[in-house]
């Protein structure tokens, strides 16, 4: 039986992105409320404080589920499937049957998709993407093709080795430097 499974963490260099980012916009759009509403004579503390406040809080949302976020992996006999948490509901499911081809790849990021997250990319592929410098590349019959990061590379193309010779799933792979 094949069950190959991983969790994803963001990496530190998209948490560092992220962080400098917000900083960025809560100073950025601070100063400009402040400066509006200072110079006005009957401005009161609410009017300045609750756009302030807004901004924050919508921050502290998204730095949230940013820190949450995890992307899940899992690889069984019966099929692929991937789920980004908070975005995914449910996971998405990749039956083998439906499948054509599977790459295990080299990956980057930025290269690819210019990021991090669900991507599309002018090269018809959406992108689970999260962590690590290899990928999981399928070609479903329908002619869609699904790209997701792997971090566990030895596991992963331990168990798509298997899969391919236990159940003939067209399996490539592809040199990782």
């Amino acid at each position: 039986m094949i069950d190959f499974t991983e969790t994803q963490r963001p990496p530190t260099a998209m948490k560092i992105i992220l962080g400098v980012a917000m900083a960025m916009l809560v100073f950025t759009f601070g100063a400009a409320i402040l400066l509006t509403e200072i110079d006005q004579p009957d401005t009161t503390w609410y009017e300045v404080a609750l756009p302030l406040g807004f901004l924050v809080l919508v921050m502290i949302v998204l730095g949230v589920a940013y820190g949450r976020t995890k992307q899940h992996v899992q690889i069984t006999s019966t099929d692929l499937r991937v789920r980004q948490v908070p975005f995914h509901r449910r996971d998405r499911v990749f039956p083998w049957s439906d499948v054509t081809t599977v790459i295990y790849r080299p990956f980057s990021a930025m290269g690819e998709f210019g990021g991090w997250g669900i991507r599309y990319n002018m090269r018809d592929a959406w992108g689970y993407v999260l962590s690590g410098d290899r990928a999981i590349e399928v070609h479903l019959a329908n002619g869609k093709k699904r790209i997701i990061s792997i971090v566990d590379g030895q596991g992963a193309r331990a168990a798509l080795e298997a899969l391919h010779t236990e159940h003939g799933v067209n399996v490539r792979f592809l040199t990782i430097t």
